[in-house]
């Protein structure tokens, strides 16, 4: 069955240290509130330490103590709340997992005035990445408040009297609280980083941005934007509102950009849902990559831009880079297997949960994609699920992974070992805390080895400031070298 992402502390104050000791010593007397708010970070741990397909026992007690000293430092706030929570969310690196602010809709997150974003969100009309420790702007909307533009890179921010900058800057990033889900693969970590400062920044925060040229200015934070935008893709292409888009270059390379590999209303998945069903959609999708593939002429090659990919069909996703890894064995390419609550230390059922593949891909056998040249598989951290599904597919086929690595997220969000464990809002004490835990571990059907944070990368490209400047998408460059014979 197809699987689906939904929808992703610095604990020190020193001003002019962030890598500097925080005072963690615990005040005399935590309020009534505050002892309330522990109690919730108490109980999102434990549930963590339950439910998580995590092979590695979560350390509930040792997260639960650092939690509440943030908790009983802090001014009773859902900020302070949810920074807490991350810092217990960020020690698992079992994707498919998800914690947010407000109810389980998300309508908190995304409140304009909201400290806990959505992930990949923008307030300001920019969308960054990572390069080096920065968060570089691959796209500015031309009326952008905050007046940055396209290769502009922010290396520092000063919030108050605490300054983030190198050589941790995108890491401070990346512990402020946002809704999210977890990202297992480290060097994602960063891209996930770059984008969402963009979400987590506030009217009066101080910004210092070095220009493609190398000049510096100081830019401070205006007001939030009415609306957000959201910075999957990162650069905000048109075509990202199609399930498939394919354009082919001056040097014969065509391009295959997959925004999705699931669900769209352009190639909507079939109703009722029935594996026969879906097996016919699998290859319809193929197919409809093969006709786009015969529009062209003289094709050098093939660069799939996969970048911000949300994810959607595993078998899909596995075919295009070769249907021949979805059979004749089935649990060949992995297996995934479903955690047995409570467990301790955490076990799993013996019957495999997800094998890969059905055996409705067999017979009759999906099509192949209609093209035996070079291929290079295009990623970068936000390309998740289906698309680190993707990856290790190229990785097995023989194709060339360049940019940045993906998500490393290979469970998924169906099944009895995904649950949601909210816990509700108490009212003057704190706001609800949503979350579901899934309790998939998936093993590298060769080694056995567990696939969570394995993202595969050949070639690993950093966008260039002056490339960005003049429209030159660097990573792409690369990409489309390495396609040509």
């Amino acid at each position: 069955m197809t699987r689906y992402v939904l929808a992703l502390l610095c604990l020190s104050a020193c001003a002019d240290d962030p890598g500097g000791a925080a005072d963690l010593s615990m005040p005399a007397a935590p309020t009534a509130r505050q002892l309330a708010q522990a109690e919730a970070v108490e109980t999102y741990a434990n549930d963590l330490r339950d439910f998580t397909g995590q092979a590695q026992a979560v350390d509930a007690a040792g997260l639960i103590e650092e939690a509440r000293r943030i908790v009983y430092q802090g001014d009773e706030s859902t900020y302070v709340l949810s920074k807490a929570i991350r810092h217990v969310f960020k020690a698992l690196h079992q994707g498919h997992t998800v914690v947010g602010a407000g109810p389980p809709d998300y309508s908190a997150c995304l409140d304009r005035g909201s400290r806990v974003p959505l992930r990949g969100m923008s307030w300001y009309g920019v969308c960054g990445r990572a390069a080096g420790d920065a968060s570089i702007i691959t796209y500015a909307a031309a009326a952008n408040p905050i007046g940055l533009r396209a290769g502009d890179r922010v290396v520092e921010v000063t919030r108050g009297a605490e300054i983030w900058r190198s050589p941790s800057f995108l890491q401070r990033v990346g512990e402020e609280p946002v809704c999210d889900g977890a990202v297992p693969n480290e060097a994602a970590r960063a891209d996930y980083a770059a984008t969402n400062l963009f979400g987590i920044l506030m009217a009066g925060d101080q910004l210092r941005v070095i220009a493609p040229d190398g000049t510096e200015r100081t830019i401070l934070a205006p007001e939030r934007d009415p609306a957000a935008i959201r910075c999957f893709d990162p650069f905000q292409r048109a075509e990202r509102l199609s399930a498939l888009s394919t354009s082919q270059r001056a040097d014969g390379v065509v391009v295959v950009y997959l925004p999705t590999l699931g669900d769209h209303p352009d190639h909507p998945l079939p109703s009722p849902f029935t594996l026969p069903a879906y097996r016919d959609w699998v290859a319809a999708s193929i197919g409809r990559v093969n006709t786009a593939l015969a529009k062209y002429t003289g094709i050098t090659g093939i660069v799939w831009d996969i970048r911000g990919n949300g994810g959607g069909s595993q078998e899909y996703a596995i075919a295009l880079m070769d249907a021949a890894l979805l059979g004749p064995t089935e649990g060949a390419l992995a297996r995934c297997y479903a955690r047995i609550p409570g467990s301790m230390p955490p076990t799993f059922a013996t019957v495999v949960d997800y094998p890969m593949p059905y055996a409705v891909f067999l017979s009759p056998p999906l099509p192949g994609v209609a093209f035996a040249g070079h291929q290079v598989l295009l990623t970068d951290g936000l390309a998740v699920s289906a698309s680190d599904w993707m990856a290790l597919a190229a990785r097995r086929a023989g194709h060339k992974i360049v940019g940045h690595a993906s998500t490393g997220a290979y469970g998924y969000t169906s099944g009895s070992s995904y649950v949601a464990r909210h816990i509700p809002a108490v009212a003057g004490v704190h706001d609800g805390i949503v979350s579901f835990i899934s309790g998939a571990r998936c093993l590298d059907g060769s080694t056995s080895l567990d696939l969570e944070g394995d993202a595969p990368v050949d070639t690993v490209v950093d966008f260039v400031p002056t490339d960005l400047a003049n429209g030159i998408d660097t990573q792409l460059e690369e990409a489309a070298r390495q396609a040509r014979p």
